[in-house]
């Protein structure tokens, strides 16, 4: 049943906030986007993965009826019509910049994300390892040389002294592609005023939509400039502390609760801001009195 919605367009993040510490979408979530559509709104994901790593779900990939911004903004994608509507590479030194990064931190993983191919591992670390898993990706390392451009972005995976330590070796060879550390131990870097802010607006822009009528959740920092362009900002229960405290609303359901599903349940009842506010409120009340009783 169409309803009259406060928030006619919801993007959500993948990793950490559709989907649950599994990397799977569950059947309640699907059922609340279905929910949600069927109230007549428009559902997307704004991640940092590629085409290819969000098509591995494909109830979830069929189901989506809005452009998605993918690769942190880098690529904006039409399922529908099967049309990419923007990308943006990395500037072609990136190459030289990254064999430098590869030379002076041999103890970072790499990945990266090529126009054209699968996304590719030029050095290894458990932590890359973990993305290649979680993503569908191939596990093989390869030479910097075998990878052709254009790049939409790569990937540092290690300790967090040697990102910091490899980040200002960015600054100063990229000045002008940030380097979001999206979760600890983690670095994506991308091209010149790419964000999933800056993906939203484009894709809202196209669709001729209001982003004051859109609304947005994520868990990571790369999700900042998301949840402060839409209208309704949200940070799932599990985010970390520095999008919890840039959210408009904090989700009292983590992605194992399945907060995407409990979003979508709100937002397919017209339920504007005020509304959906003091049902966080009731919901985190509850939660309190029954952790009393245990």
């Amino acid at each position: 049943m169409k309803r009259n919605l406060a928030y006619d367009l919801f993007i959500t993040d993948m990793d950490d906030t559709l989907l649950n510490q599994n990397s799977e979408v569950t059947n309640q979530t699907i059922e609340g986007v279905k929910k949600y559509i069927a109230a007549g709104g428009r559902f997307t994901v704004a991640s940092g993965r590629n085409l290819h790593s969000i098509a591995i779900y494909p109830e979830l990939f069929k189901l989506i009826n809005g452009p998605m911004v993918l690769l942190n903004g880098s690529l904006i994608y039409d399922p529908k019509e099967k049309k990419v509507l923007f990308e943006r590479f990395l500037p072609k030194e990136a190459k030289e910049v990254l064999a430098l990064i590869q030379r002076n931190f041999p103890q970072l993983g790499i990945l990266v994300f090529p126009k054209e191919g699968p996304v590719l591992k030029i050095s290894h670390h458990k932590m890359a390892e973990i993305i290649v898993k979680r993503e569908g990706h191939s596990g093989n390392i390869v030479s910097l040389d075998q990878i052709p451009l254009p790049w939409y972005k790569f990937v540092l995976c290690g300790s967090e002294g040697s990102l910091k330590k490899a980040n200002a070796m960015l600054l100063k060879e990229l000045p002008d592609c940030p380097a979001y550390n999206t979760v600890p131990g983690y670095s994506e870097v991308v091209a010149q005023g790419i964000s999933k802010g800056f993906g939203i607006s484009f894709m809202a822009d196209k669709l001729g939509l209001e982003l004051a009528k859109t609304a947005a959740m994520g868990d990571g920092l790369n999700d900042i400039e998301m949840i402060q362009t839409v209208g309704l900002g949200l940070a799932i229960g599990n985010a970390q502390t520095k999008l919890k405290e840039k959210a408009k609303l904090v989700c009292p359901w983590t992605n194992e609760e399945a907060g995407v599903f409990h979003i979508c349940n709100l937002l397919s009842q017209g339920m504007a801001y005020d509304q959906i506010k003091n049902h966080f409120k009731l919901v985190m009340k509850n939660k309190f009195e029954m952790t009393k009783q245990i």
